[in-house]
């Protein structure tokens, strides 16, 4: 049967039908039940009911080097000299979310480089729930000296650290909080589930969500210093204020575009993380209905987008099966730009090529097919 997802743009209706799942998650440390298809490197996808960015490998790298309003040490960031430490604890490669209604669970799973000690990475997750500017707290939590931008100040922060999670609110009260959590050094996986049953914003009643992710290093339940040139316990390639961020890694941001979230603070501000960097998260997308459960679920449709562009476009998608397609692209407002393609194609992947004449701006692409109807965003650089 043909799913169909109306989606409006910046004002959503929040519809909720019959009783809701995600696919079977047990928070083990063993990521195999984690089933869907990841992206290609620094890109974002929906598959199996799990929202995934596919995070480049060694962009740990903090500011990048130069803080252009600062005066940091010009370097990327580097780790602590103690040999405790690999060099790698705060490199995400990869991060997955899915949901579970009926227990009122969200899902993580972060994927590390590599960790050989539980106590060193250090997970931040923050969620901004009514996606009203202004509303909701800017500061990052565990002293990681980062803010974000008022279009994306958060309701609710997840910490992950040393085999536990602390969940605050936007007055930094710690919330009392069901919770599962493994750190599991084999598999180089961070591996949570969450109940926000009790929160006052339920993500469950809303059709989006928008997400920051960040990583550092853990030092007695915050993020660990960095200062401009590194010693035993403390990393280098910052300053030695507390304004330079003590994060490493962002998700949902290219490589070569993490440093402008990062390298923006001076001697006397913090580094604000840019509102197009959230990702946003179609909640629907990540749990399946009561009706699929009594029946294995269909392959889906899968688009792939990169964040930014600054050339010509051009995008993938994959068909299980030979489908109708209509690819469409709008802006910000909900106004459509173009209609790509409108047609049938065959299973498989295919490229559309999308010239370079858009002015500067946020642009979403909309694949609709008979198994699936996809939403990605795009920045547009000129």
């Amino acid at each position: 049967m043909k799913r169909m997802l109306i989606v409006i743009f910046m004002v959503m209706l929040a519809v909720k039908v019959g009783s809701l799942a995600a696919h079977p998650v047990t928070v083990d440390g063993d990521p195999s039940d984690w089933t869907g298809t990841p992206p290609g490197v620094d890109e974002f996808t929906y598959s199996d009911y799990e929202a995934i960015w596919h995070d480049a490998a060694d962009d740990d790298l903090g500011d990048g080097g130069d803080a252009p309003g600062a005066s940091d040490n010009p370097e990327p960031y580097s780790y602590p000299l103690n040999p405790y430490f690999l060099g790698t604890e705060a490199d995400i490669i990869e991060w997955r979310m899915t949901a579970c209604p009926d227990s009122s669970m969200l899902y993580f799973l972060i994927r590390i480089n590599n960790f050989d000690q539980v106590w060193m990475p250090f997970i931040g997750i923050a969620l901004d729930l009514d996606h009203i500017p202004g509303s909701g707290q800017m500061h990052l939590g565990g002293y990681a000296s980062l803010t974000v931008d008022p279009m994306i100040y958060w309701e609710y922060i997840i910490l992950l650290f040393d085999d536990s999670v602390v969940v605050m609110d936007v007055d930094w009260n710690h919330l009392p909080v069901n919770y599962e959590v493994v750190f599991d050094t084999a598999n180089n996986v961070i591996e949570a589930g969450i109940d926000v049953s009790t929160w006052d914003i339920n993500p469950f009643d809303l059709n989006e969500i928008y997400v920051v992710v960040y990583s550092a290093l853990q030092d007695y339940g915050n993020t660990r210093g960095v200062d401009s040139v590194a010693s035993e316990w403390q990393g280098g390639g910052g300053t030695d204020s507390i304004y330079d961020p003590n994060v490493y890694d962002l998700c949902f941001v290219p490589a070569d575009e993490q440093h402008f979230d990062l390298d923006n603070y001076t001697d006397s501000t913090f580094s604000t993380v840019r509102a197009s960097s959230a990702q946003r998260i179609l909640m629907s997308f990540t749990y399946v209905s009561e009706d699929d459960r009594s029946r294995s679920r269909p392959q889906k449709a899968s688009l792939s987008v990169p964040v930014a562009v600054r050339g010509g476009l051009t995008l993938k998608f994959t068909l299980p099966e030979p489908s109708k397609v209509k690819l469409s692209m709008f802006t910000a407002s909900g106004r459509r730009v173009a209609t790509l393609i409108d047609g049938y194609y065959d299973a498989g992947t295919h490229e559309v090529f999308v010239p370079h004449n858009l002015r500067s701006g946020i642009y979403f692409i909309r694949l609709e097919s008979d198994s699936s109807v996809l939403t990605e965003k795009v920045a547009v650089v000129r």
